[in-house]
């Protein structure tokens, strides 16, 4: 079988783009590599499970629970911290502690206003070392009706 030369030429590769197909193959395969390990990471840090979940969920109790010390105003929004219940009677009920479970000593503190209190649970031992302190956390006080930036350190004992 013989092949005229202008069908020769038009189906083989032009000598010229050979290398702009390699390098293509090339970058393709790294975009590639890039976005498995990407997605990876992604669904790892997705799936992944807390250390102390139960110490986890009983922090998430204090700064989002109207039972605690989060704010009931149906005006003021979500997340914002009640003065008027910062104290450790409302800690005591909100938090039943005893020996087996967590003790906690939280600090709450504006520059705002000039707020700086703590309150602990019963169990807290004051002549232990706390075993966790946790970073200093940015949340919104409602103090005297007014809405003020503050921050809330959430120190613990105790822990399993």
């Amino acid at each position: 079988m013989k092949f005229k030369k202008k069908a020769m030429a038009s189906e083989m590769f032009a000598p010229d783009t050979i290398m702009f197909w390699i390098i293509y193959g090339i970058v393709l395969g790294f975009v590639a590599i890039y976005f498995v390990i990407g997605i990876s990471k992604l669904g790892y840090n997705q799936a992944q499970i807390h250390e102390n979940l139960e110490s986890f969920f009983l922090k998430q109790r204090f700064l989002k629970s109207a039972n605690c010390f989060a704010s009931e105003r149906e005006n003021i929004g979500i997340n914002v911290l009640d003065f008027d219940k910062f104290n450790e009677e409302r800690l005591e009920n909100c938090y039943r502690s005893d020996a087996s479970i967590p003790a906690f000593n939280l600090v709450l503190q504006s520059s705002d206003t000039n707020i700086d209190k703590a309150i602990k649970t019963a169990n807290w031992n004051p002549n232990r070392v706390l075993e966790q302190r946790e970073s200093p956390r940015n949340i919104l006080v409602l103090y005297q009706g007014k809405i003020y930036n503050g921050v809330m350190v959430i120190e613990i004992q105790n822990l399993r």
